[in-house]
């Protein structure tokens, strides 16, 4: 099969600031005991342990809106203070008459990470328009960058760019806000780097090979993982270790390139690829089957058990777990009647939606639903009610295979935790997040937008050096 080309984007949860990765091409994610995993069609990679991707340069940069400095007369610089920290040489880019023209001037620096402000000597370029960029195009190393000042004829330092907010593509380069008084901007364009809680752009981490290989549909409850490998001719259930690497397989002759959705409880990983199903324990699985009713349990007409169907996402909540199959979600009896194998195909085991179900998750007192037109927030758990109540809280659809929780889920968390967790999900009209009451936030439909994905992978990063803080939610979408 070809190897799709994805889109990567990455937004700090804190400040809402976006930005874009390039080479970052990964079809799923995984945080296993700690660490930060994804699957593509070239291997499996830790995410969070390198300064370049596989032994090649990360080559990021930043680059400013086009800036007048408040009139429309031709004016000229002499002077630029940059205030960055880096490992390797940087390169300084002066963007003129109207973006046709580059001059670019290396910057000094003492190859170390402390904060320096380097002063370089700029030609008396004239035009109406200027645009600055800084990259490590020829270095590859870390870098971050606090701002950019720029001094003309009247000796006056003018600030260029400092406490940047992120990508903003849906504006005119020259039409992107800026605050005179503190340097507050969106940024015409931000690569390989993000923005961090001081708004500051720092150079993203790179990846390392730890199972060559095609792999996809990586999945993890941050203990146990399991993955999907491609022989060319079947698909082989392999669990992953904590280091990337892989034991033998647990299920093999699975249907080759079937995408494989599932849920962990209890370290038990509930698994379906459309056409075949199973629970995983270990290195070990038996067959997702209906469990009979037991020795004198009376079971009603209109509570016909059945085999669970597997043909979408799968999910967990309130004791039961959910199955999407086109337009239908069918969810099982609770685990106290028989748990996750018993499924009502009668008149109330079901909810129904206009259109195919994308994406199905859970939160705490309720979950999320999206079909190819819009999201929904299931209040409660609708296997006690007749008629769920469901609350649209968009008029546009999820990505499917996008979210990702701000804090870890655990295989126990929706059995009597009080934590609240909060989901973060991908959609056609930007970065969302989802909590409990159905709370709904998007939070970059103003200044990001990208081309329609048909799916895509997406987990949240961990702030550097700090556990269990989230900070930054990637998301891969496939074309």
């Amino acid at each position: 099969m070809t190897t799709p080309s994805r889109l990567s984007l990455c937004v700090n949860l804190g400040n809402e600031s976006a930005s874009q990765f390039s080479n970052y091409n990964f079809n799923s994610f995984a945080k296993i005991r700690g660490r930060t995993f994804g699957a593509s069609e070239d291997g499996i990679f830790s995410l969070d342990d390198s300064d370049e991707d596989n032994g090649a340069l990360i080559q990021a940069w930043v680059k400013s809106r086009k800036i007048n400095f408040g009139n429309m007369y031709q004016k000229w610089f002499n002077h630029a203070w940059l205030t960055c920290r880096a490992k390797g040489t940087l390169n300084l880019n002066v963007f003129f008459e109207e973006n046709r023209q580059m001059i670019t001037y290396p910057v000094w620096n003492p190859h170390d990470l402390n904060w320096r402000t380097a002063l370089l000597s700029i030609d008396k370029i004239r035009s109406n328009f200027f645009s600055f960029s800084v990259d490590n195009v020829t270095s590859g190393c870390d870098f971050s960058i606090k701002g950019l000042s720029v001094q003309g004829p009247a000796k006056k330092p003018i600030l260029a760019f400092s406490n940047i907010t992120g990508l903003n593509n849906v504006l005119d380069p020259a039409l992107i806000p800026f605050d005179p008084k503190d340097g507050r901007q969106d940024v015409a364009e931000i690569v390989n780097m993000w923005v961090d809680d001081a708004h500051y752009a720092k150079r993203r981490e790179g990846f390392t090979l730890r199972t060559a290989g095609y792999f996809h549909s990586l999945q993890s409850d941050g203990e146990n993982a399991y993955v999907i490998y491609e022989t060319g001719t079947q698909g082989i259930l392999q669990r992953v270790n904590h280091d990337g690497t892989i034991e033998a397989g647990v299920v093999s002759a699975l249907a080759p390139y079937a995408p494989m959705s599932g849920d962990f409880l209890a370290g038990q990983f509930f698994w379906g690829n459309g056409q075949q199903k199973g629970i995983a324990t270990g290195t070990s699985w038996v067959p997702w089957i209906m469990t009979p009713p037991t020795i004198g349990e009376i079971v009603a007409q209109e509570q016909f058990y059945s085999a669970p169907l597997v043909a979408g996402p799968i999910w967990f909540h309130s004791g039961r777990i959910y199955l999407a199959d086109r337009k239908a979600v069918f969810f099982s009896e609770h685990a106290a009647r028989g748990g996750y194998s018993r499924f009502r195909m009668g008149n109330y085991g079901f909810m129904q939606f206009e259109t195919p179900v994308l994406m199905g998750f859970s939160v705490n007192d309720g979950m999320y639903i999206g079909d190819s037109e819009s999201i929904y927030f299931i209040e409660g758990d609708p296997g006690t009610k007749d008629v769920p109540k469901q609350i649209k809280v968009a008029n546009y659809p999820a990505i499917a295979g996008t979210n990702s929780y701000s804090t870890l889920k655990s295989g126990t968390q929706f059995l009597g935790s009080s934590q609240k967790y909060e989901a973060v999900i991908a959609t056609t009209n930007g970065i969302c997040t989802a909590g409990s009451g159905g709370s709904f936030k998007n939070l970059t439909e103003d200044k990001l937008i990208y081309p329609y994905a048909s799916s895509g992978a997406g987990i949240v990063i961990d702030e550097e050096g700090i556990s269990g803080r989230p900070r930054r939610y990637i998301v891969t979408l496939n074309p």
